[in-house]
C-alpha cells in the first residue's frame, strides 16, 4: 500500500481514477474504503485484465464502473 498511496492521493484530488496492475494493493485499499467513505469514490482499474474495455471506457468519458470502485 505504501508504494501506491501516492496514486490514491493523486486520484482523490483529480479524476478519482487509479490505473494499476497491483491487485493486492487494490484489495487492501478496498478494505480501508469500508471505513473511509471518500475512498469508495475512487475507481481502481487494472489495464492488464481487460485492455480493450479500458480504452473504450476512457474514450467514453471514464464514468465510474461499480465493480471497479474501491469498496464496491
Amino acid at each position: 500500500m505504501e508504494q501506491d498511496v501516492h496514486l490514491v492521493e493523486a486520484a482523490l484530488v483529480t479524476d478519482r481514477i487509479v490505473v494499476s496492475t497491483d491487485n493486492s494493493a487494490r484489495r487492501l485499499f478496498s478494505v480501508l474504503a469500508e471505513r473511509h467513505g471518500l475512498l469508495r469514490t475512487v475507481v481502481w482499474v487494472n489495464p492488464a485484465e481487460n485492455p480493450d474495455r479500458l480504452v473504450q471506457w476512457l474514450e467514453k468519458g471514464a464514468k465510474p464502473v461499480p465493480k471497479w470502485l474501491l469498496g464496491g
